[in-house]
Protein backbone atom coordinates (compact mmCIF):
# COMPACT_ATOMS: atom_id res chain seq x y z
CA UNK A 1 0.00 0.00 0.00
CA UNK A 2 1.42 3.37 -0.76
CA UNK A 3 0.84 5.89 2.37
CA UNK A 4 0.27 9.67 1.79
CA UNK A 5 4.23 10.28 2.54
CA UNK A 6 5.27 7.84 -0.14
CA UNK A 7 3.24 9.87 -2.55
CA UNK A 8 5.28 13.26 -1.22
CA UNK A 9 8.06 13.97 -3.73
CA UNK A 10 11.33 12.46 -1.56
CA UNK A 11 13.64 15.75 -2.06
CA UNK A 12 14.24 18.96 0.44
CA UNK A 13 14.30 21.86 -2.35
CA UNK A 14 11.66 21.08 -4.61
CA UNK A 15 11.87 23.38 -7.56
CA UNK A 16 15.48 24.69 -7.70
CA UNK A 17 15.11 27.64 -10.01
CA UNK A 18 18.28 28.87 -11.39
CA UNK A 19 18.85 31.95 -13.01
CA UNK A 20 21.33 33.41 -15.31
CA UNK A 21 23.37 36.35 -13.89
CA UNK A 22 25.41 39.60 -14.18
CA UNK A 23 27.72 38.90 -11.99
CA UNK A 24 31.80 40.50 -11.67
CA UNK A 25 34.54 37.67 -12.44
CA UNK A 26 31.92 35.16 -13.77
CA UNK A 27 30.65 34.15 -10.64
CA UNK A 28 27.49 33.13 -11.77
CA UNK A 29 26.98 31.83 -15.15
CA UNK A 30 23.52 29.55 -16.60
CA UNK A 31 23.25 26.53 -17.19
CA UNK A 32 26.43 25.84 -15.50
CA UNK A 33 24.99 26.28 -12.31
CA UNK A 34 22.97 22.88 -12.34
CA UNK A 35 26.15 21.78 -10.17
CA UNK A 36 23.92 23.50 -7.52
CA UNK A 37 21.48 20.54 -8.19
CA UNK A 38 24.22 18.48 -6.33
CA UNK A 39 22.08 19.64 -3.33
CA UNK A 40 18.99 18.35 -3.73
CA UNK A 41 20.41 15.01 -5.05
CA UNK A 42 21.99 15.26 -1.46
CA UNK A 43 19.01 15.67 -0.27
CA UNK A 44 17.17 13.31 -1.78
CA UNK A 45 19.28 10.34 -1.59
CA UNK A 46 18.97 10.17 2.27
CA UNK A 47 14.91 10.63 2.02
CA UNK A 48 14.99 8.08 -1.29
CA UNK A 49 17.19 5.44 0.38
CA UNK A 50 14.17 5.68 3.18
CA UNK A 51 11.82 4.66 1.20
CA UNK A 52 14.09 2.09 -0.90
CA UNK A 53 14.12 4.69 -3.71
CA UNK A 54 17.28 4.94 -4.90
CA UNK A 55 17.27 5.56 -8.77
CA UNK A 56 17.88 9.16 -9.07
CA UNK A 57 19.16 10.80 -12.93
CA UNK A 58 20.66 14.26 -13.55
CA UNK A 59 19.76 15.06 -16.87
CA UNK A 60 21.25 18.56 -18.86
CA UNK A 61 17.97 19.71 -18.85
CA UNK A 62 16.69 19.28 -15.12
CA UNK A 63 16.75 16.06 -12.80
CA UNK A 64 14.43 13.09 -13.13
CA UNK A 65 13.52 10.35 -11.04
CA UNK A 66 12.47 10.35 -7.36
CA UNK A 67 10.18 13.27 -8.15
CA UNK A 68 12.34 16.11 -8.52
CA UNK A 69 11.67 19.09 -9.93
CA UNK A 70 12.91 20.38 -13.18
CA UNK A 71 14.85 23.79 -12.99
CA UNK A 72 13.69 26.69 -14.90
CA UNK A 73 16.29 29.41 -15.93
CA UNK A 74 15.32 33.14 -15.28
CA UNK A 75 17.22 36.22 -16.49
CA UNK A 76 18.62 38.08 -13.01
CA UNK A 77 20.87 35.76 -11.87
CA UNK A 78 19.75 34.30 -8.88
CA UNK A 79 19.10 31.04 -7.57
CA UNK A 80 15.98 30.55 -5.52
CA UNK A 81 16.18 27.39 -2.95
CA UNK A 82 12.45 26.09 -2.09
CA UNK A 83 12.12 24.97 1.32
CA UNK A 84 10.36 22.28 2.57
CA UNK A 85 7.98 24.14 4.28
CA UNK A 86 6.56 25.20 0.77
CA UNK A 87 8.39 29.02 0.86
CA UNK A 88 11.73 29.01 -0.96
CA UNK A 89 14.74 31.84 -0.22
CA UNK A 90 16.45 33.93 -2.67
CA UNK A 91 20.61 32.99 -2.68
CA UNK A 92 23.79 34.09 -4.72
CA UNK A 93 25.58 30.48 -5.78
CA UNK A 94 29.18 29.89 -7.22
CA UNK A 95 29.04 28.79 -11.09
CA UNK A 96 31.02 25.93 -12.45
CA UNK A 97 34.21 27.68 -13.67
CA UNK A 98 34.42 29.07 -10.03
CA UNK A 99 34.32 25.55 -8.65
CA UNK A 100 37.01 24.36 -11.15
CA UNK A 101 39.73 26.78 -10.00
CA UNK A 102 42.85 25.16 -7.93
CA UNK A 103 41.98 22.98 -5.10
CA UNK A 104 38.80 22.82 -5.83
CA UNK A 105 37.62 19.64 -4.98
CA UNK A 106 39.58 20.28 -1.04
CA UNK A 107 37.28 23.15 0.19
CA UNK A 108 34.38 22.92 1.82
CA UNK A 109 31.12 24.81 0.95
CA UNK A 110 31.03 28.38 2.03
CA UNK A 111 27.10 29.52 3.07
CA UNK A 112 27.50 33.42 3.70
CA UNK A 113 24.31 34.78 6.40
CA UNK A 114 23.76 38.17 6.50
CA UNK A 115 23.12 41.13 9.05
CA UNK A 116 20.17 42.70 9.05
CA UNK A 117 21.39 45.78 7.72
CA UNK A 118 22.53 43.94 4.35
CA UNK A 119 21.77 40.61 2.37
CA UNK A 120 23.82 38.31 0.06
CA UNK A 121 24.53 41.11 -2.40
CA UNK A 122 26.80 42.22 0.31
CA UNK A 123 28.98 39.81 -0.32
CA UNK A 124 29.48 40.63 -3.98
CA UNK A 125 29.75 44.62 -3.03
CA UNK A 126 32.70 43.52 -0.78
CA UNK A 127 34.26 41.32 -3.28
CA UNK A 128 34.44 38.31 -0.87
CA UNK A 129 32.38 36.33 -3.44
CA UNK A 130 35.41 37.09 -6.13
CA UNK A 131 37.86 36.03 -3.52
CA UNK A 132 35.96 32.61 -2.73
CA UNK A 133 35.84 31.81 -6.14
CA UNK A 134 39.56 32.58 -7.54
CA UNK A 135 40.08 30.42 -4.33
CA UNK A 136 38.16 27.77 -5.97
CA UNK A 137 35.80 27.48 -3.10
CA UNK A 138 31.87 26.49 -3.91
CA UNK A 139 29.24 29.15 -2.52
CA UNK A 140 26.04 30.18 -1.53
CA UNK A 141 25.11 33.76 -0.20
CA UNK A 142 21.90 33.49 1.28
CA UNK A 143 19.12 36.19 1.31
CA UNK A 144 17.38 35.39 5.09
CA UNK A 145 13.88 35.69 4.69
CA UNK A 146 12.39 39.73 4.39
CA UNK A 147 15.86 40.31 3.02
CA UNK A 148 16.97 41.28 -0.04
CA UNK A 149 15.25 39.16 -2.92
CA UNK A 150 13.20 36.60 -0.61
CA UNK A 151 10.23 37.47 0.69
CA UNK A 152 9.31 37.32 4.45
CA UNK A 153 7.30 34.65 6.27
CA UNK A 154 7.09 33.25 9.34
CA UNK A 155 10.22 30.39 10.09
CA UNK A 156 11.74 28.96 12.46
CA UNK A 157 15.66 30.09 12.34
CA UNK A 158 16.85 26.44 13.29
CA UNK A 159 14.86 24.33 11.03
CA UNK A 160 15.75 27.12 8.36
CA UNK A 161 18.94 26.94 9.19
CA UNK A 162 19.45 23.05 9.20
CA UNK A 163 17.48 22.73 5.67
CA UNK A 164 20.10 25.40 4.19
CA UNK A 165 23.11 23.16 5.28
CA UNK A 166 21.86 19.75 5.31
CA UNK A 167 21.02 20.00 1.24
CA UNK A 168 24.52 21.24 0.40
CA UNK A 169 26.01 18.13 -1.28
CA UNK A 170 29.33 17.85 1.34
CA UNK A 171 30.90 19.80 4.33
CA UNK A 172 29.96 23.20 5.01
CA UNK A 173 31.25 26.03 6.54
CA UNK A 174 29.00 28.83 7.82
CA UNK A 175 29.74 32.51 7.72
CA UNK A 176 27.77 34.03 10.12
CA UNK A 177 27.61 38.07 11.15
CA UNK A 178 25.43 39.66 13.43
CA UNK A 179 21.71 39.15 13.48
CA UNK A 180 22.34 35.76 11.84
CA UNK A 181 24.00 34.39 14.84
CA UNK A 182 20.14 33.66 15.50
CA UNK A 183 20.12 31.00 13.00
CA UNK A 184 23.47 29.74 13.57
CA UNK A 185 24.27 29.44 17.68
CA UNK A 186 21.01 27.99 18.43
CA UNK A 187 21.28 25.12 15.60
CA UNK A 188 25.29 24.58 17.05
CA UNK A 189 23.83 24.14 20.29
CA UNK A 190 21.59 21.25 19.06
CA UNK A 191 23.71 19.70 16.42
CA UNK A 192 25.55 16.59 16.63
CA UNK A 193 26.99 15.16 13.65
CA UNK A 194 26.34 17.31 11.06
CA UNK A 195 27.75 18.79 8.03
CA UNK A 196 29.34 21.65 9.32
CA UNK A 197 33.35 21.17 9.59
CA UNK A 198 33.81 25.25 10.16
CA UNK A 199 32.30 28.11 11.27
CA UNK A 200 33.09 31.88 10.94
CA UNK A 201 31.02 34.26 13.41
CA UNK A 202 31.28 37.52 13.29
CA UNK A 203 30.34 39.58 15.93
CA UNK A 204 27.08 37.35 15.98
CA UNK A 205 24.41 38.71 18.19
CA UNK A 206 23.23 36.13 21.37
CA UNK A 207 27.46 35.16 21.53
CA UNK A 208 27.55 36.64 25.37
CA UNK A 209 24.13 34.26 26.14
CA UNK A 210 25.53 31.01 24.17
CA UNK A 211 26.69 27.80 25.84
CA UNK A 212 28.70 25.54 23.94
CA UNK A 213 27.02 21.83 23.57
CA UNK A 214 29.45 19.07 25.21
CA UNK A 215 31.98 17.89 23.16
CA UNK A 216 31.85 21.39 21.08
CA UNK A 217 35.24 20.88 18.71
CA UNK A 218 34.06 22.59 15.00
CA UNK A 219 37.08 24.45 14.00
CA UNK A 220 35.71 28.20 14.52
CA UNK A 221 37.57 31.69 14.00
CA UNK A 222 35.65 34.62 15.40
CA UNK A 223 36.21 38.08 13.99
CA UNK A 224 35.51 41.23 15.54
CA UNK A 225 36.35 45.13 14.61
CA UNK A 226 37.97 47.05 17.66
CA UNK A 227 35.64 50.06 16.69
CA UNK A 228 32.37 47.85 17.33
CA UNK A 229 29.86 49.57 19.10
CA UNK A 230 26.99 46.81 18.93
CA UNK A 231 28.55 43.83 20.31
CA UNK A 232 31.35 44.21 22.65
CA UNK A 233 34.69 42.36 22.95
CA UNK A 234 33.70 41.09 26.24
CA UNK A 235 31.08 38.57 24.06
CA UNK A 236 33.58 37.65 21.69
CA UNK A 237 36.15 36.59 24.00
CA UNK A 238 33.30 34.39 25.56
CA UNK A 239 32.42 32.86 22.44
CA UNK A 240 35.70 32.00 21.31
CA UNK A 241 36.23 30.45 24.91
CA UNK A 242 33.48 28.44 24.32
CA UNK A 243 33.85 27.48 21.30
CA UNK A 244 37.63 26.61 22.10
CA UNK A 245 37.96 29.03 18.89
CA UNK A 246 40.29 31.95 17.78
CA UNK A 247 39.34 35.80 18.04
CA UNK A 248 40.66 37.89 15.42
CA UNK A 249 40.46 41.69 16.10
CA UNK A 250 40.57 43.94 13.35
CA UNK A 251 41.91 47.23 13.93
CA UNK A 252 39.83 50.03 13.34
CA UNK A 253 37.01 47.57 11.96
CA UNK A 254 33.54 48.35 12.17
CA UNK A 255 30.55 46.08 13.67
CA UNK A 256 30.46 44.86 9.95
CA UNK A 257 34.32 45.03 9.31
CA UNK A 258 33.96 42.84 6.22
CA UNK A 259 32.30 46.51 4.55
CA UNK A 260 35.01 48.42 6.19
CA UNK A 261 37.84 46.67 5.90
CA UNK A 262 37.12 43.80 3.38
CA UNK A 263 40.74 42.70 2.27
CA UNK A 264 41.55 41.93 5.80
CA UNK A 265 38.54 40.12 6.25
CA UNK A 266 39.06 37.89 2.83
CA UNK A 267 42.17 37.29 4.24
CA UNK A 268 41.48 35.78 7.48
CA UNK A 269 38.44 33.49 5.41
CA UNK A 270 41.03 32.16 2.46
CA UNK A 271 43.67 31.73 5.80
CA UNK A 272 40.82 29.52 7.76
CA UNK A 273 39.58 27.91 4.89
CA UNK A 274 43.28 26.98 4.11
CA UNK A 275 43.95 25.23 7.57
CA UNK A 276 40.93 23.17 7.91
CA UNK A 277 42.14 19.57 7.58
CA UNK A 278 38.73 17.60 9.15
CA UNK A 279 36.12 19.55 6.31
Amino acid sequence: MTSEDDRRPCHLWDGLILKSAPMQSGVITTMQNLNRAKWIVNSSMAQCRRRGLISIFVTFLGLAGCGLAQPSLEADGRVDIPLPTGQSISAIASSESCESAANSDSNPTMVLLHGASFDAATWNETGTLQTLCQLGAPFVAVDLPGFGESTDFSHDPVDLFESLVTGVNGPVVVVAPSMSGRYLLPWLSQMSDGPVCGVIAVAPVGAAEWNSPDRFDTPTLVIWGTEDEIVDLEAMQYLASETKGRLVQIPGGGHAPYRSHPSEFDALIVEFIEELVDC
